[in-house]
């Protein structure tokens, strides 16, 4: 059994290429259904949500399991997670993972898979949350479109302009404008990365023909995308179809209701289907992601190939 902390799949991911590995993922979910086992979420207490996945990233492949907790930042961390990766056939732990590395990293993959699915080569990105993910997103986006302008928002603007001066010193053209309309303003996608309970985003400030990936209403209790912009979508695209409507806060927010000709997977997406045009009153594309464990087990099953052929050592159980 490999076990690999936090660094060491830090430093095996940079030799993954996860956006692709994303795509592999929805499209085999688009196929197969029976890789992925319903998620489970449970209340943690003192405001935790514990969250658990079980998938393979292929028929014949391991099994992947994560569980994690989302809860109050504790010495600067508010998500941990970690991975095993197990035999289904012969029940050997293959290996134990940090998964938190993971989730950083699939999320924004996920979310730029979706967008050149789209079709869409933004040139003004607006970020709305300054935590792991919103740098994380604003990270990706500027290696995957250089010259790219992201801008980041925050309730705090000093855990903005801290973010900001972070992500800076590693060469990521980024600005906190001080307002949220400012921050919005030109932008052609708006990312939402925060794990609010409320909507952070007023229709009136969206503007025509903007995709707005909402990555941080994971669970139903989060719902940072309101019902007037569901209303404005002339689609809106989900990771999974099943798990979004049981979990996914702005859907559940707005009563589950799935439209049929209106509502697509990613996978679906991925493999050529038509979203409807937009029109004077369906006018914005909405991209919703709660997180799915084929996305984890598209990354963990090569990150522990690659460990094993880079020699990593491995211990008995």
């Amino acid at each position: 059994m490999i076990i690999l902390g936090r660094a060491e799949v830090r430093e095996l991911l940079t030799s993954l290429d996860v956006i692709a590995l994303q795509r592999a993922a929805f499209l085999a979910l688009e196929q197969h259904p029976e890789l992925l086992a319903p998620r489970v979420l449970l209340d943690g207490g003192a405001g935790s949500m514990v969250f658990s996945y079980l998938a393979k990233a292929s028929t014949g492949g391991p099994v992947v399991a994560k569980i994690g907790s989302v809860h109050r930042p504790v010495d600067g961390r508010s998500v941990d997670a970690y991975l095993m990766v197990m035999d289904p056939v012969t029940g050997d732990c293959l290996a134990l993972l940090d998964g938190e590395e993971i989730t950083a990293a699939r999320t924004p993959a996920a979310t730029l898979a979706a967008v050149e699915a789209l079709g869409l080569r933004p040139a003004v990105v607006a970020i709305l949350g300054a935590g792991v993910q919103g740098s994380g997103h604003a990270r990706w986006f500027d290696a995957r479109f250089p010259g790219c302008e992201i801008r980041l928002w925050s309730p705090s603007p000093a855990r903005a302009r801290n973010a900001v001066e972070a992500l800076r010193a590693d060469g990521v053209r980024a600005s906190a404008p001080q307002s949220r309309r400012a921050t919005l303003e030109g932008a052609e996608v708006i990312v939402t990365a925060t794990t609010s309970g409320v909507p952070v985003l007023d229709a009136g400030d969206v503007a025509a023909g903007v995709l707005i990936a909402g990555v941080g209403s994971f669970a139903p209790d989060r719902r940072e995308i309101g019902s007037d912009l569901l209303g404005r979508a002339r689609a809106v695209v989900v990771d999974d179809i099943a798990t979004a409507a049981r979990q996914s806060g702005p859907l559940v927010a707005d009563g589950g209701k799935l439209t049929a000709g209106r509502t697509f997977s990613l996978g679906a997406v991925l493999a050529g289907a038509e979203l409807p045009a937009p029109d004077a009153d369906r006018d914005l594309t909405l991209f919703l992601s709660v997180g799915l464990g084929i996305q984890d087990a598209a990354i963990a099953v090569p990150l522990v190939e690659l460990a094993v052929r880079s020699g990593a050592h491995q211990i008995d159980l």
